[in-house]
């Protein structure tokens, strides 16, 4: 195995240029459990043999992860990949449990290259550099550089005191349980204003009462620990480098579990911050 992965990652790097980026999918997390048949911290296998590559795992601030919203959420990941700098994608075809073949596909009908078929069971590297090429010369030089400060500078949470460390519930959603009180940031890093919507579903297997309030608006929402949890949409307005927070307090009572010494009230679910297209995007 490791002979393997050693010989692909130096055919890879023959291909590449030094210092060329790249993304790898799937997309994991740390601490990172695996999934399908990849391991825990298999991505870090990769950097391993490396000698003059960037690798994108693993992801540890919340910036860095909003920018991976992004890319997850863009109608192409390949073009939002190259506009973001990347040459090429590390494929783990372990990962998926059809092997990764419609995602691969998917990526070879947005413009991505297959650079080493057949040369791997397990691994699949995509060449971006003719797609960035032909974005560049669609868009001109201008427009591309300027999607491409979009894409980078995403606007992100930065979690406050109340919440606990990000969870994952039975379908992959993230979720993060909260104590009475607790708060969040929204950051906008940019040097631009920008509007965007703070969204995300709010539960508790506790009966009680819910204050999400803004600087601007304050929802009360009652939680019964039963019903289809309510979605909360909060739209802001942030100027260049603003930060606007939102404050969270509950009544309900504490959730016992057996070794549980967290003081668990309520949780939100699949927070999700989407920004609003630019005046310049839309005339593109």
């Amino acid at each position: 195995r490791s002979q393997h992965e050693r010989a692909f990652v130096e055919r890879l790097e023959a291909n590449l240029p030094g210092g060329s980026m790249v993304f790898q999918l799937p997309i994991t997390g740390v601490p990172d459990g695996g999934i399908e048949r990849m391991l825990g911290y298999d991505h870090a296998r990769a950097f391993v043999w490396s000698n003059q590559l960037h690798w994108s795992w693993p992801s540890f601030s919340q910036r860095h992860r909003a920018w991976v919203d992004s890319v997850e959420r863009a109608p192409s990941m390949a073009e939002a990949l190259a506009l973001s700098g990347f040459s090429a994608i590390w494929l783990d075809r372990f990962g998926y449990k059809d092997e990764g073949r419609e995602v691969l596909e998917s990526l070879l009908a947005q413009g991505a290259v297959d650079i080493l078929p057949g040369t791997s069971g397990r691994y699949a590297a995509l060449d971006l550099r003719p797609l960035t090429k032909r974005l560049r010369e669609q868009l001109g030089v201008d427009a591309f550089d300027r999607r491409s400060t979009e894409l980078l500078v995403q606007p992100y949470l930065q979690w406050g005191a109340g919440f606990y460390g990000e969870e994952l519930d039975n379908d992959g959603k993230p979720f993060r349980w909260s104590n009475t009180e607790s708060s969040l940031v929204v950051r906008n890093p940019s040097a631009q204003p920008m509007a965007v919507s703070l969204s995300f579903l709010l539960g508790s297997p506790k009966r009680g009462r819910l204050v999400v309030s803004t600087k601007d608006k304050e929802h009360d929402l009652s939680l019964s620990g039963t019903v289809q949890p309510p979605r909360v949409d909060l739209p802001m307005s942030l100027a260049a480098g603003d930060r606007q927070a939102v404050w969270f307090s509950g009544d309900m009572g504490r959730v016992e579990a057996r070794g549980e010494s967290r003081d668990l009230r309520f949780f939100i679910i699949n927070p999700q911050l989407i920004k609003a297209p630019s005046v310049e995007q839309g005339r593109e």
